[in-house]
């Protein structure tokens, strides 16, 4: 089941990219942004009432995800204000390899470990970004 949930997310942001770049073009990159989560609180809170998966936690739980906004937030504007310079499909590609820095940071603060095929793997999904993006 968790292969299919990360393989409709996989679809979903593939889509998200596209449109990215559509919005950025229409309206641009900051307004893009902002409306992007703006619609996206909307949506969270619909999807959080309909759910109920809400769980207890502390306050001070609550850095974690603005971390996590404060790091999307930036990234995302940032990668909408990439279109003005290069096409879609290229800064998308580059985009990414965002990838490297989770695997990165698993193994450095997670202490997750990884077989030599999955940094074999790693180096030639790099590889393939670097020559697409060339």
């Amino acid at each position: 089941m968790g292969i299919l949930i990360v393989l409709a997310a996989t679809l979903l942001l593939g889509v998200a990219y596209f449109l990215f770049s559509e919005s950025t073009k229409a309206i641009g990159p900051s307004n893009t942004t902002l409306f992007y989560y703006m619609f996206g609180f909307v949506f969270a809170v619909i999807i959080w009432i309909a759910l109920g998966h809400r769980q207890s936690f502390s306050k001070t739980d609550l850095i974690w995800p603005v971390l996590t906004a404060l790091s999307l937030s930036v990234s995302v504007l940032l990668y909408n204000m990439s279109f003005k310079y290069m096409k879609v499909s290229v800064a998308t590609t580059i985009y990414s390899l965002s990838f490297v820095m989770t695997i990165a940071l698993a193994i450095l603060i997670r202490k997750e470990h990884l077989q030599i095929k999955d940094f074999v793997a790693s180096g030639l999904a790099v590889a393939a970004v670097v020559v697409f993006s060339l």
